[in-house]
């Protein structure tokens, strides 16, 4: 896949940040040697937006930050970002799962990993922003029942099929299956209808609290409160 561009924001950086287990999952897809460097993120983000892109972040908001400092004219149709917190008075007590139940703080590493470029994104007015939070991607999980629903049938992609035969082998050993963050995500902003959204002001509370929300009728933030299972399994299960 030659003509996707490659962006890094620290590509010297010491540490291997690939889990080896990708690499086992994916031999064909070895990191080669003699690969070219890869373009500086902020500039790539830049290169390619415009009015019609939706970017999606799967992690701390350095280049997509980056990218607004350096370049006051940045376009975007609108960023779709996993983290955040929607808790108590922004999702109903009885939609809440147990394990944030009456919470309005929650930590998000996603945000928390590079604190000034989430508030600077967050700022960022001109873009509609969704966040898809902890309280409603941790009640989405790749378990054996969903294995099953996502058909491996010879009309789906080849993602799908890789995805199928990698999960056949991990539920062996995780039962309780894998919590879909990133994908539900990227399934929101293909379909956004999958999620129900609530219009609020997100910031960190402390650094010790959290993020956390609030209702609101201005600005340009939503989050995620509650999502339709049937409806992402049929976009998940045609990417």
């Amino acid at each position: 896949m030659s003509d996707i561009p490659i962006g890094s924001f620290n590509y010297d950086h010491p540490k291997n940040c690939l889990s080896p287990w990708y690499i086992k999952q994916f031999p064909e897809f070895r990191p080669s040697l003699t690969s070219e460097r890869p373009k500086e993120g902020a500039s790539v983000l830049f290169r390619i937006s415009d009015e019609t892109t939706t970017i999606i972040t799967g992690g701390p908001l350095n280049n997509l930050a980056k990218a607004l400092e350096e370049h006051p004219d940045f376009k975007a149709e609108k960023f779709v970002i996993q983290g955040g917190f929607s808790g108590e008075g922004v999702i109903p007590r009885e939609k809440q799962l147990e394990k944030f139940k009456g919470q309005d703080t929650c930590h998000s590493w996603n945000l928390t990993g590079n604190i000034p470029a989430a508030k600077k994104v967050i700022g960022h007015d001109e873009t509609p922003k969704y966040f898809v939070s902890k309280n409603v991607c941790h009640s989405v999980t790749y378990t054996s029942e969903f294995h099953h629903q996502l058909e491996d049938g010879q009309e789906h992609p080849n993602s799908i099929k890789k995805i199928h035969a990698i999960m056949e082998n991990y539920l062996i050993k995780h039962r309780d299956g894998k919590i879909l963050h990133d994908p539900l995500a990227a399934c929101c902003a293909i379909e956004p209808e999958i999620g129900s959204w609530e219009k609020v002001t997100l910031s960190l509370k402390s650094k010790k609290a959290g993020w956390g929300s609030t209702k609101t009728e201005t600005g340009n933030t939503w989050i995620i409160t509650d999502y339709n299972p049937q409806r992402f399994l049929q976009t998940f299960n045609y990417i």
